[in-house]
């Protein structure tokens, strides 16, 4: 028996990354695309094509 919970677990960091960067472009998207808020805020930003953490740190700051 396996010591991990699944594949998941064990994948390299810049695996892990990639996923998470893209699992974020999609979540941004969907904001951007059914808020009004999110859509004026991010109407210059291509959400979809988002590559990098670096790339988002140019994203801007929202607060409550």
């Amino acid at each position: 028996m396996s010591n991990f919970y699944d594949s998941l677990e064990t994948r390299n960091a810049d695996d892990r990354q990639q996923e998470l960067v893209k699992l974020l472009a999609r979540q941004l998207a969907h904001a951007k695309n059914t808020t009004l808020a999110y859509g004026e805020l991010l109407e210059s930003f291509d959400c979809e094509s988002l590559s990098s953490f670096d790339e988002f740190a140019t994203y801007p700051i929202t607060r409550k």
